[in-house]
């Protein structure tokens, strides 16, 4: 299944500027480094993953200071990630 999504907000800056598309898979073999889009407080968000730890993750956003993450709300289950973002529209760069 594939997710696309609109980006809001500056928490993945500079990998991902607000107001750009992401396009997710929902093929899920997760892993560190990873960017996923999840569903968290009925929320869909988009960071990246830093640790695994058995069936969860603890996620991140790129720019620290302006993200709301897992060090806010720590680890989420896996089976709140929609998918692993394949390609933010941006320059056309695969991420």
């Amino acid at each position: 299944m594939v997710s696309i999504r609109r980006v809001y907000g500056d928490s993945m800056l500079p990998t991902i500027k607000s107001g750009q598309l992401a396009i997710a898979s929902g093929s899920l073999n997760l892993k560190v480094g990873h960017l996923v889009i999840f569903k968290h407080s009925g929320i869909d968000k988009i960071k990246r993953i830093t640790n695994i730890k058995n069936n969860q993750i603890y996620v991140r956003g790129d720019n620290l200071f302006m993200s709301t993450d897992s060090r806010d709300f720590g680890y989420i289950d896996k089976s709140q990630v929609i998918g692993r973002v394949v390609w933010p529209i941006n320059k056309g760069k695969l991420i």
